[in-house]
């Protein structure tokens, strides 16, 4: 299986969906160790990037595109993260369908970007607890089988796990980190999100696959 510039498209367009129907959830996550506004924020910019890649696009301008909305619709620290993470893996995308092991380089050089600009690493109850285990998995699994459907859904398990593992950690980054002690015990939003964005992209690829098999 691999990915052109429509299935990308209408994965775009499935996180989107998810991403808005979300927003009172992200928002009540928030609400205990942040602004509560996440859920906000995110529908602002997922909105933004739905009615930005509407256009026929390649898969580079898709998702370079699609960063920039959200760059520059979101507020706050979880714009920018989100913005680099899709510009970057545009940058390194070509004309050719994705194969597994493509989306794992994409991924790859998104995760040292958002690293270098957020000057963000594991353990600090963030977005990246999701994100860099996500990649990792993916990676590992596109190398041993090159298999997109494997790859999604076990980068989705690292997201969820990742994410779930906020709970217990001590925020380094954003307002929670002033909260010092008090904010364990409290999964982190912008982990979250990005899990529920996970799935969503294995969930789609999974439905995709299982229709062409048939």
């Amino acid at each position: 299986m691999t990915l052109n510039q429509n299935d990308v498209r209408e994965i775009l367009l499935a996180v989107c969906d998810r991403v808005i129907e979300k927003e009172s959830w992200f928002c009540r996550l928030d609400s205990v160790v942040g602004d509560g506004d996440h859920g906000v924020t995110m529908t602002r910019g997922f909105k933004a990037m739905r009615e930005a890649t509407r256009g026929e696009m390649s898969v580079k301008e898709l998702l370079e595109t699609a960063g920039a909305a959200l760059g520059a619709s979101m507020g706050g620290a979880i714009g920018p993260i989100y913005g680099v993470m899709l510009k970057s893996m545009g940058m390194k995308a070509d004309t050719k369908p994705l194969t597994a092991r493509k989306l794992a380089e994409m991924l790859e050089q998104s995760r040292s970007m958002v690293q270098v600009v957020a000057n963000v690493q594991e353990g600090q109850k963030t977005i990246y607890d999701a994100f860099s285990p996500a990649v990792t998995a993916f990676a590992a699994e596109a190398e041993a089988s090159n298999s997109i459907p494997a790859a999604a859904e076990r980068a989705a398990e690292a997201a969820k796990q990742g994410a779930d593992a906020t709970m217990d950690m001590t925020a380094k980054k954003g307002r929670a980190r002033f909260l010092g002690e008090r904010s364990k015990g409290h999964i982190d939003a912008g982990a979250a999100s990005f899990s529920v964005i996970s799935e969503t992209i294995s969930s789609w690829i999974k439905n995709k696959d299982m229709a062409v098999s048939k």
